[in-house]
């Protein structure tokens, strides 16, 4: 599960802290695959997400056999279970399967099949999308109020488009306009908002 307080294989505050619950965590993680050549870590994310596949750059082409369209290539090393084994020489991947809050049935076939589709090495007919990591922008809400979305996770959305809106009065709203061309990536579990707060991550062409 994706949280900053409890996710065991992405903790990074103290991990350099022995002792730690973190440290603990990812030291057990360590282990158990210290044998491996291959490691897919499995996540869930407690926000409403789009599924993608996180690799390292030199892993797309391989990643693409996941037949996951949206894959995010990171460059540089932020110190999470599966970076910090690539270091170690080992072909691993981030397998993010969407929200935990609404998991589904069809979801975790939608899973498994991803797996055996990858391990199969089986190729893709798909128009992929490939990011970077800085090509993902935090949105800010513009005002308080009561937060209705117009768009949904995965759509795409063009400069200027009215994605969301504020409702804070009677017959008052504020519109919240994309920045620029891209997707919404990452959608916080919130209605009521205050201004400046952080309401969704944008994936940004």
């Amino acid at each position: 599960h994706t949280n900053a307080q409890n996710c065991q294989n992405y903790n990074r505050p103290n991990l350099k802290k022995i002792g730690s619950i973190e440290y603990n965590h990812i030291q057990t993680l360590f282990e158990l695959s210290q044998n491996a050549d291959i490691l897919i870590d499995l996540h869930t994310a407690g926000k409403e997400s789009l599924w993608h596949v996180y690799c390292n750059k030199n892993l797309i082409s391989k990643a693409k056999n996941f037949g996951v369209k949206n894959i995010i290539a990171w460059d540089s090393i932020i110190g999470c279970f599966e970076d910090l084994n690539f270091e170690k020489g080992k072909e691993t991947y981030t397998l993010e399967c969407g929200p935990s809050r609404s998991i589904s049935q069809k979801d975790i076939q939608k899973g498994i099949q991803a797996i055996l589709n990858f391990l199969k090495k089986q190729e893709q007919n798909l128009e992929f999308n490939i990011l970077k990591e800085n090509q993902i922008q935090s949105l800010k809400a513009n005002d308080s109020g009561f937060l209705v979305w117009n768009i949904k996770v995965g759509e795409k959305f063009k400069k200027d488009q009215i994605i969301a809106q504020i409702i804070n009065g009677v017959n008052q709203k504020t519109d919240i306009k994309a920045p620029s061309n891209g997707i919404l990536f990452i959608k916080d579990n919130i209605h009521a908002v205050f201004e400046n707060q952080q309401i969704a991550e944008l994936i940004i062409n």
